[in-house]
């Protein structure tokens, strides 16, 4: 009898240590299907990103000139990993099913951002850092100061500086002096906003101011009054003309200067009496506002000069089409980033180095961020 019992206590034992290791067995089974099954998604997931990346920094689309309305395959390149920026903000404009769909991505999710060193990039015209130059005028200094972008202020007055700026440091004093100093520290600067200086060429290191523009930076020049019969970036590869009263025009073509303006529109101008025009040898003039009465001459207009860019703006406080210019002047821009917002906890992620290039060069990293 005790025999028996022993036999039937081992044999209800080994039912339980069988069906436990059963159990054991059949979720390490299940667990690794479920890995497998993850690992092929994450796979999946990871091979639509790398194609993703690649179509955009490989190919030019189609067709070649393609935008928001006309696109049939996207892709940014002007050349293996150089971005045009005009397409970059054309697929900002597209429907983002749309867009999915070109890259093939089925049935992912995804979003793509450009950063650069100092973070996400703009299509704005401005980079950091910044250096602002203003006298009396000082119509541009809340944006730069909202830009959320590095900058320093340098004051022509021999007053305190506004308050409440975000700048890394605020100088003020006699504006040749502090003119010059800016341009002493040139080099720790990409782009330089000069608001109606009130000097000529000769109160200035006009020698430094030059270099920093044909080396490479961004020079944007707001001033429609001139100083001592010229403006200060006369003969900067452009020639430069007085009106002695003030002028409207047309928009020509906004380029990367101006956002959400038409051709032809009126664009009003409070201080505008310098026109700028492209004689024998000059520099090719892209011109974004032309003169009502000389469609030669340019009110709003860039070039290149070296390896840099110049911005003319004859008056910042104007109006286009009944709202303020300012409101039109791409210089901060928008965030070159595109898709669906969220932070995935399981994604594929991929990157690639490549050159941003619109009216500037710079380069970035693209990265495309694949979820399902």
């Amino acid at each position: 009898m005790a025999r028996a019992q022993v036999f039937a206590t081992d044999f209800a034992a080994s039912i339980v240590i069988f069906f436990s290791a059963v159990l054991v067995v059949s979720l390490a089974w299940n667990g690794f299907l479920s890995e497998s099954a993850d690992a092929s998604t994450r796979h999946a997931m990871l091979v639509s990103a790398h194609y993703a990346a690649d179509a955009l920094v490989q190919t030019q689309g189609v067709p070649a000139a393609w935008n928001e309305s006309t696109a049939v395959a996207i892709g940014l390149a002007d050349g293996e990993r150089v971005l045009n920026l005009s397409k970059i903000i054309s697929l900002r404009k597209m429907d983002y099913d749309e867009a999915k769909a070109m890259l093939r991505l089925g049935p992912y999710h995804f979003r793509l951002s450009i950063t650069g060193k100092n973070g996400t990039l703009h299509s704005g015209i401005m980079r950091p850092k910044i250096a602002l130059f203003a006298v009396e005028k000082t119509d541009l200094l809340p944006v730069v100061n909202s830009s959320g972008m590095p900058w320093d202020f340098y004051y022509g007055k021999e007053a305190p500086v506004p308050e409440g700026l975000t700048a890394g440091k605020a100088i003020s004093g006699p504006k040749a002096g502090v003119f010059n100093m800016m341009l002493g520290n040139g080099s720790a600067y990409s782009f330089i906003v000069i608001e109606e200086p009130r000097l000529a060429q000769a109160d200035v290191d006009a020698a430094s101011l030059e270099s920093f523009v044909r080396r490479g930076g961004t020079l944007l020049l707001e001033d429609g009054i001139g100083w001592d019969g010229e403006l200060l970036v006369e003969n900067y590869g452009m020639h430069a003309v007085g009106f002695g009263e003030n002028h409207d025009g047309p928009v020509v073509s906004g380029g990367y200067f101006l956002s959400n303006v038409s051709p032809g529109e009126l664009v009003s101008f409070g201080s505008s009496q310098w026109g700028l025009f492209q004689a024998a040898g000059d520099s090719p003039i892209s011109m974004h506002v032309a003169d009502s009465g000389n469609a030669s001459l340019a009110l709003a207009a860039s070039w290149k000069h070296g390896f840099g860019t110049i911005y003319y703006l004859a008056d910042a406080s104007g109006s286009v089409g009944g709202t303020p210019l300012i409101n039109s002047l791409n210089l901060v821009g928008e965030p070159l980033e595109y898709g669906l917002e969220g932070n995935p906890y399981d994604a594929a992620v991929v990157t690639r180095a490549v050159i941003v290039r619109g009216d500037w060069s710079v380069p970035a990293n693209l990265g495309v961020v694949v979820w399902k």
